[in-house]
């Protein structure tokens, strides 16, 4: 059989962007339990694979794109569960991008022998936020898989993350031209990251640290709250200020400028200095009507729809959805 090609899977969200929420549902959980058993998959019959994440962390999509032209592989796959009402399965493709359309035309029908409603492929062209980054920003054909509506109960009775593992992989054989080769031993179910103990760390007394102190960054630290292990070190020695506090995770103290977190750290990874600040010194307020979206609203406000995260993170939003009478809090521009 001719070698597979490398290909990048990126599983949708992480970190503190934990994507559609239904319940104790997050998708950021169920992409990267597919992500991994892709990989696992891909990698088992031959191929390389690169990933934006194999665990719970911040993923940005420059990143992304960065990561998948630098590591020049033939195609990109980033996988996605759909909300708001819906049920059933599609893919989205960059508008005039005639390969990745043909990769998206090989998968779908995979996704769909699954049992899911056929949804269709899409053109980014018609979607809501104009595009999506990781189309747009890639060298080579690229998709974004919708695999189910995370909000129906119909579609998550029947996810499961290997078999949408294994479609996705022949879906992509069949863009290749190639063949599916003999199953290697490839582990038949997938717990979610949600699943995994993690240890817990007590939470900081009121007078140890709390939101809005300043701090200089004295360890490693984390790049979400509940990773395993601390290995940053790129703003050691710099001044932040506490922005959000996660008691029961192992890094409970989520450090940033502005509204942006830029890690997460124990007490002992952090000493205090100076004064606390007042973070919603310079916050505006919008009061949400009918028709708004957090992307509107950022662009409006920041000059980007993409900064809506920073409203989320302000706000304590876990996920994008919001509502008519709503008063949102705006960081400084």
């Amino acid at each position: 059989m001719a070698t597979l090609s490398k290909l990048a899977v990126f599983a949708g969200h992480g970190g503190i962007d934990p994507g559609a929420v239904s319940g104790k549902h997050k998708e950021k959980d169920y992409t990267l339990q597919v992500a991994n058993a892709l990989a696992k998959l891909w990698k088992s019959w031959g191929g390389e694979v690169v990933q934006n994440r194999t665990d719970d962390r911040d993923s940005g999509i420059t990143a992304k794109c960065n990561l998948a032209n630098n590591s020049k592989v033939a195609a990109v796959c980033e996988i996605h569960l759909n909300a708001g009402g819906g049920t059933g399965t599609e893919i989205w493709y960059g508008d005039g991008d005639s390969k990745s359309k043909k990769l998206a035309e090989a998968v779908l029908p995979m996704l769909v022998a699954l049992g899911y409603r056929n949804r269709g492929v899409k053109n980014d062209k018609t979607c809501r936020f104009g595009y999506f980054g990781i189309l747009r920003g890639t060298l080579e054909p690229a998709i974004l898989a919708e695999l189910c509506f995370i909000d129906s109960k119909d579609d998550m009775a029947r996810f499961n993350a290997v078999k949408f593992a294994a479609a996705l992989g022949e879906g992509l054989l069949a863009f290749f031209g190639l063949k599916k080769p003999a199953d290697k031993a490839v582990a038949t179910s997938a717990k979610t990251t949600a699943e995994k103990p993690v240890a817990a760390t007590p939470a900081a007394s009121p007078t140890e640290l709390k939101v809005g102190d300043r701090v200089e960054v004295i360890s490693a630290y984390a790049s979400s709250a509940s990773s395993l292990t601390a290995v940053h070190t790129a703003s050691k020695g710099s001044k932040r200020t506490i922005i959000r506090i996660h008691p029961g995770t192992r890094y409970p103290y989520a450090f940033g400028a502005g509204a942006i977190i830029t890690g997460f750290a124990k007490a002992a990874g952090l000493r205090k200095v100076g004064s606390s600040v007042k973070t919603a010194s310079k916050e505006r307020v919008h009061n949400v009507v009918s028709g708004d979206t957090l992307w509107n609203i950022s662009l409006k406000y920041l000059g980007s729809g993409n900064r809506y995260k920073e409203i989320m993170t302000l706000n304590g939003l876990v996920s994008s959805a919001i509502r008519a009478g709503q008063k949102l809090r705006i960081p400084e521009r």
